[in-house]
Formats: structure tokens, sequence, C-alpha cells
């Protein structure tokens, strides 16, 4: 039986909040990370970077995936106090907004329908056979 696209999300949810809970429980301090994203020097990692890499490899354009690999790495020195508590307020935020996110996700996922009407099948945007 093939499960439909809202029973793979919701199961791709729990494993990720498992994962997730897991990893923060082990967090002693936030933790900062060099080009997680092409557009941005550095960031807090608000999740494990083993999943960030994992999804370059899976989903970034095969000729970029060796860079992004090279530079993707978790910042070693010391930072300054004020980004450091920056940081730690956006990942509170952070945590906040996917907890609203996940608790509201059917609803956002009927407006979605609603105002889009894309190919989104819970994952991507792009169809089985490719761009719509």
């Amino acid at each position: 039986m093939d499960m439909t696209a809202e029973r793979k999300s919701n199961i791709l949810i729990k494993i990720y909040e498992r994962e997730e809970k897991a990893w923060r429980r082990g967090m002693k301090k936030i933790r900062f990370a060099w080009h997680c994203h092409h557009n941005r020097l550095m960031e807090p990692l608000t999740e494990p970077i083993s999943v960030r890499r994992k999804f370059i490899r899976e989903n970034k354009p095969k000729e970029e995936v060796p860079l992004r690999l090279r530079l993707l790495k978790e910042v070693k020195g010391k930072l300054p106090r004020e980004v450091i508590r920056t940081g730690e307020a956006y990942f509170k935020a952070w945590e906040a907004y996917n907890k609203a996110y996940r608790k509201h996700y059917k609803e956002i996922q009927a407006l979605h329908k609603k105002e889009c009407g894309c190919g989104w099948d819970g994952k991507t945007i792009f169809p089985k056979g490719g761009e719509e």
C-alpha cells in the first residue's frame, strides 16, 4: 500500500523531532557553523551538522557537493558574546517556530493547497517526473 504524501511527511517530522530532541539533550551550549548555506558566512546550528551534510549530498547539484561539504564545519574559536547571546535567542525562536509549525501543520497544508496549487508532495515542489 502506497503511503500518502501527508503520511510520509508526518513520519519524517516525527523522526526529525526524535533526532532533534536527542541532539539538544547532548548540547551543552549553542553551536555555530561556517557555510551552512551558500549565502551565509556563519549561523547557529538548529540541527546536527550531519543532517545538513546528508541534505547537501542528497539534494544539492552534484557539482556543488564537494565544495559545500568541504566548507561546512563547526566554528571552533571564541565568538563575541553578543553573537552567542543573539544566537541563543535565534535558537529559542527557531524551536518555538518549529513547535508551532508542527502543531498547525495540517492547517498550513490546507492553506497552501488552497492558495498555491503546486506539485508539493510533502517534501519537494518537483513532482516525480521533473519540473512542472
